[in-house]
């Protein structure tokens, strides 16, 4: 996925994302639909805003992701500061209801080059499988050099 005419970020995951031809509220963003669950990741620039990075709070467009797919009922059960490919990314866990249904979701909030990437993962309930798959992906984070000629627009 790229950030700007440099970088991109790469995740692991077992579908590829497909990028979105529209915007959500000025955010580029990407989608997959997995065996264990659906991953949603989001770019959001932050301009040159200051970013606390102390601050276990959510990003509001945490929230805003999951009242997109109309998750209810929505409590935060974690928050986390933890490393990958050495830089900081808080991640989140939490439950809801969805159709009537219990699910349980991660997201993990890192930023790069001015931008907030949000990825999070909505899985069934209690599936600790989708849950270590969700785990794994977010470890597998990682931003390079982007590779592909980028045009202008």
């Amino acid at each position: 996925m790229a950030v700007n005419d440099t970088k991109q970020i790469e995740i692991s995951v077992p579908q590829e994302l497909q990028a979105s031809l529209q915007e959500d509220e000025g955010c580029r963003f990407w989608q997959a639909k997995c065996d264990r669950f659906f991953v949603d990741a989001h770019l959001q620039p932050l301009g040159d805003k200051p970013v606390e990075l102390t601050d276990p709070t959510p990003p509001e467009r945490v929230y805003k992701t999951l009242a997109r797919y109309k998750v209810k009922d929505v409590v935060l059960k974690d928050a986390q500061l933890i490393w990958v490919d050495d830089y900081p990314v808080w991640k989140y866990e939490f439950s809801g209801q969805k159709d009537g249904k219990a699910y349980d979701m991660v997201a993990a909030s890192y930023l790069i080059s001015h931008n907030r990437y949000i990825v999070t993962y909505f899985y069934h309930a209690g599936s600790e499988t989708a849950r270590d798959d969700a785990l794994r992906s977010i470890k597998s984070l990682q931003d390079s050099k982007r590779t592909e000629k980028v045009e202008a627009q």
